[in-house]
C-alpha cells in the first residue's frame, strides 16, 4: 500500500512538472551527450519556427549562435559531468538526457 502511494505522488508530481514544462514561455531541452535533442518544449518550436517532429534528433547547436557555442558546448558538459555516476553512487536511467536551461544575456 505504502509503494502504490508513492507511485501515484510520483506520477502526480511528474504531470505537474510535465504541465509546468509544456506550458512556460521558457525553452526547455533534453540532448544526448552529442548534442542531439531528444525532448523540446513548445516555447523552442516557437522561437526557431519549426514543428517538434522536425526537431527531434537535430543537433541542438545548429540554433546556437556562432559566438555562443564554446559556451553552451560548456554548460552542456558541465550539466552532463554532473548527471554521470560518481564512485558510490547508482548511475542514473537518463544521465545522457538532462535538461539544460539557460537564461539569455540581456543587452
Amino acid at each position: 500500500m505504502e509503494q502504490r502511494r508513492a507511485e501515484d505522488a510520483l506520477h502526480e508530481s511528474e504531470a505537474r512538472y510535465r504541465g509546468i514544462v509544456e506550458s512556460t514561455q521558457a525553452v526547455f531541452t533534453r540532448t544526448d551527450l552529442e548534442g542531439r535533442l531528444l525532448y523540446a518544449n513548445d516555447a523552442i518550436c516557437r522561437l526557431i519556427g519549426m514543428p517538434l517532429d522536425a526537431i527531434l534528433g537535430q543537433s541542438f547547436f545548429q540554433w546556437v549562435h556562432p559566438d555562443d557555442q564554446a559556451a553552451t558546448v560548456a554548460s552542456m558538459e558541465a550539466v552532463h559531468a554532473r548527471a554521470l555516476p560518481r564512485p558510490g553512487r547508482e548511475p542514473r536511467a537518463d544521465a545522457a538526457g538532462l535538461a539544460l536551461v539557460r537564461v539569455g544575456r540581456r543587452a
